[in-house]
C-alpha cells in the first residue's frame, strides 16, 4: 500500500490475513455492511475510486479491512460490458480518473488526513493528474514507436512482396 498515493501494490506477496488500509476489489463482508456503507453514485463514467471510497467509509464506520492471499476469485468477463474501464479509453479515461479521484479525496478529506500521508490534497491531485497524463503520453509514444519498428523489421524479413 502507497500511503501518498493511496493506491495498492497487487503483485506483493502475502502469505497470511493482514488487516490492510483498502484492499483490491472484489470484496466480501456481510450483506448489513453493504446495506449500511452503500456504495455512493458520485462517481462518474469509469466509476475511479468507487470501491475505495466504500472501504474508507467503512472504515470511518469503524469497520476494518482484510487482505485473505488465500481466497480464490473467479471474474468472468461478459462480452457485451462496455461500462465502467471499457466506456472510455486515453485522455477521457484519464480526465475521469482525475476528478473521480479528487471527488473521492474531497469526501475523505478528514479521514485520509487521519490515516495517510498525502500531504496538501491540491498538491496531491496536481501530481496525480500530472502522473497520469505524463504516463499516458509516454506510453502512447512508446507502443507507437514500438509497433512501427515492429512492422518494419518484420517487413524487411518478408521481404518485397
Amino acid at each position: 500500500m502507497n500511503m501518498r498515493t493511496i493506491e495498492i501494490e497487487t503483485s506483493m506477496r502475502l502469505e497470511n490475513d493482514e488487516e490492510v488500509a483498502i484492499a483490491a476489489a472484489p470484496m466480501l463482508a456481510r450483506a448489513a455492511i453493504f446495506q449500511e456503507v452503500k456504495f455512493d453514485d458520485m462517481y462518474k463514467v469509469n466509476f475511479w475510486r468507487e470501491e475505495t471510497d466504500f472501504q474508507l467509509s467503512a472504515r470511518a464506520r469503524g469497520y476494518r479491512l482484510f487482505c485473505c492471499p488465500h481466497a480464490i476469485c473467479f471474474n468472468f468477463q461478459i462480452t457485451n460490458d462496455r461500462g465502467g474501464v471499457h466506456a472510455v479509453i486515453g485522455f477521457r479515461s484519464e480526465k475521469w480518473v482525475i476528478k473521480n479521484n479528487w471527488k473521492f479525496i474531497v469526501k475523505h478529506e478528514k479521514f485520509i488526513g487521519e490515516n495517510f500521508d498525502i500531504g496538501n490534497k491540491r498538491l496531491y491531485i496536481s501530481r496525480f493528474a500530472l502522473s497520469r497524463f505524463s504516463k499516458l503520453i509516454f506510453y502512447n509514444i512508446v507502443i507507437h514507436h514500438l509497433s512501427r519498428l515492429k512492422r518494419n523489421i518484420l517487413g524487411h524479413l518478408r521481404g518485397p512482396s
